[in-house]
Order: C-alpha cells, then sequence, then structure tokens
C-alpha cells in the first residue's frame, strides 16, 4: 500500500504516443509527480520526474528504460545532492544492465531517452538521441534540448562514445 499523496503541489504534464505506420507501439512515457514517495526517498523536497523512450528495433529497450530508470535515478550515491550526476549514473546504470539482460534474456532494441527531474524548483534534463522536450510556460514555448542527430557534430561524438550522456540544468 502506498502512502497518502504529498500535499505539496505537482506539476502538470502531459504526454501523447502515436503508433504511426509500426505493427506494434515501441515507445514508452512515464510521468510520475512524487519520486521521492515511489522510490522511498527519505526527502522533504518534492521531486518530479517525467520522461519518454522512443523505442525502435523492439520495445525491449524502451519498457526496460521505462520501467526502471527512474529507480537507478533514486538509488544513484549522487541522487539527491548532485541531480545532475545521478542522471548520468542513472543512464549509464541503465544501459549496463540492459547490456546485461541482452546477453541473458535475448532482449533486442534500442531507445532515445529525454528525461526531466523536478527538484527544488529546478528542472534538470537528461537525454540521448532525437527525442524532444518542450516546456510551456504561460503560452510562451521553449525547446529545452538539442537532439542528437548524425548531422551534428555533438551526435558524431556521441556515437563514437557510447556513454556520453547530455545533462543541462535550467533554473
Amino acid at each position: 500500500m502506498l502512502p497518502p499523496p504529498s500535499s505539496k503541489l505537482p506539476p502538470i504534464a502531459r504526454s501523447a504516443a502515436f503508433k504511426n505506420g509500426k505493427r506494434k507501439m515501441e515507445d514508452r512515457h512515464i510521468e510520475i509527480y512524487d519520486l521521492h514517495t515511489i522510490c522511498n526517498v527519505q526527502n522533504d523536497s518534492l521531486a518530479s520526474y517525467f520522461a519518454v523512450f522512443d523505442g525502435h528495433g523492439g520495445e525491449d529497450a524502451a519498457v526496460y528504460c521505462a520501467a526502471h530508470l527512474h529507480q537507478y535515478l533514486a538509488e544513484s550515491i549522487y541522487y539527491p545532492t548532485d541531480p545532475e550526476r545521478a542522471l548520468c549514473d542513472a543512464f549509464h546504470t541503465t544501459d549496463v544492465r540492459f547490456i546485461e539482460k541482452e546477453r541473458t534474456q535475448r532482449v533486442i532494441g534500442g531507445t532515445t531517452a529525454v528525461c526531466v527531474l523536478l527538484l527544488d524548483k529546478k528542472l534538470y534534463i537528461a537525454w540521448v538521441g532525437d527525442s524532444l522536450a518542450t516546456l510551456v510556460n504561460h503560452g510562451k514555448v521553449e525547446e529545452l534540448v538539442y537532439p542528437h542527430r548524425l548531422s551534428r557534430c555533438v551526435s558524431k561524438c556521441y556515437c563514437l562514445c557510447l556513454h556520453d550522456f547530455l545533462v543541462m540544468k535550467i533554473l
């Protein structure tokens, strides 16, 4: 049984998914308005976590990331004192454990990821691939990430360095 919800007001988030021409939906998203309660983190601050995973070559990687990345974030030795390092650590742990799962259970596929952590009134964003995160505030739209694409130098560097994750803090 979960404890009662926090009395603190969470942000409003919206998400949608479209299957397009694929035979099967390979994408996943997750919205956690009270990360500390869900992951049993003993901390009085409100933390919310939102993520989108655009699976390709199968749904397994996106499903795994949606189920585990937030838990690895909360379990990181850097969380909650250093959210940027904690996000990098969570991405790395997720990558390593999914690769182990690929070897032992024959799961397949890959995924992009864009994760947003709202902690102490600051947004922390980590992403890999070409998924987008957009902030709408009082009618003003702001793109929060620069998608990794092969046409950009940063994407070429990412393709060469498998464990190089980008994390950005927005005040």
